[in-house]
């Protein structure tokens, strides 16, 4: 037998080994010891690399649960995914249904939350066209406004026209965005957050002024409503971009899984 000696008192032998990072201590208190310094949870890494000369039964057997709770998750999500859709209402699923024909992965909150009550956004049966909530972010002012109503196949410039034109605008908006209203059209870029993304790793998408919303929307996930920063030069560094390569990757897996509500 090896007998090892505690790595963090180096006194005693040791009588534990941590699952996580292999490290061998005497006692709770070296345990915790060890814990703290490592920032070392102790709960072993199921997905971590073995070499084939060192796996054994155990890793099989380890792997075969890991597999097992895997494919219990993804049929516990299944359940919910259908639970949820059944609970919603008619006209919900509709929207939902009309957003993926579009190629927009169309996410809605459960109702409680107040941006599921707030939410506008329908899909008009009879023009067969989704009429959007759009919330309108002006970091460098400060302000944001809320069109409730607007068609998929208005441009975003059009939207932006009652509140940055020089000549259209409304006058008090048209005070609090004076920044923006004495800019040229190229002097600011619309952004849109990139949804299901680490928080620690937050990426936008740029958008195309001059198309409509639908196309603009095409490939994006977008939970309950779009909300668009409209963002001057000095800050684009900011709101730092999805690669292309990465949205062309998304919109591929998302063509090849997305199944159409029944």
């Amino acid at each position: 037998l090896t007998f090892f000696r505690c790595i963090d008192c180096n006194e005693n032998l040791a009588k534990y080994t941590c699952p996580r990072c292999m490290i061998k201590t005497c006692s709770l208190m070296c345990v915790k010891k060890h814990k703290l310094e490592k920032d070392c949870n102790g709960v072993r890494d199921k997905t971590a690399y073995i070499s084939i000369n060192k796996f054994s039964e155990t890793d099989l057997l380890s792997d075969y649960r890991l597999l097992e709770d895997t494919a219990r998750k993804v049929s516990n999500a299944n359940r919910d995914d259908l639970r949820l859709r059944k609970d919603r209402p008619h006209p919900v699923n509709q929207l939902i249904k009309m957003a993926r024909e579009r190629q927009t992965d169309l996410k809605v909150l459960p109702y409680p939350m107040s941006r599921r009550k707030t939410n506008s956004t329908r899909y008009l049966f009879r023009d067969k066209e989704i009429s959007w909530k759009v919330d309108l972010i002006f970091p460098q002012a400060n302000v944001s406004y809320t069109e409730t109503r607007v068609n998929e196949k208005r441009t975003i410039e059009e939207i932006l026209i009652k509140y940055i034109s020089q000549t259209e605008s409304d006058p008090v908006i048209r005070q609090k965005l004076k920044q923006y209203v004495n800019s040229n059209s190229d002097d600011y870029k619309i952004f849109l957050l990139v949804e299901n993304r680490p928080t620690n790793d937050t990426r936008y998408c740029e958008l195309d002024k001059e198309k409509s919303i639908k196309d603009n929307l095409c490939g994006k996930t977008i939970v309950e409503n779009p909300s668009l920063y409209i963002v001057l030069k000095d800050e684009w560094s900011e709101y730092p971009l999805l690669s292309h390569g990465n949205i062309y990757a998304f919109i591929s897996i998302y063509r090849a899984i997305t199944i159409p509500l029944n």
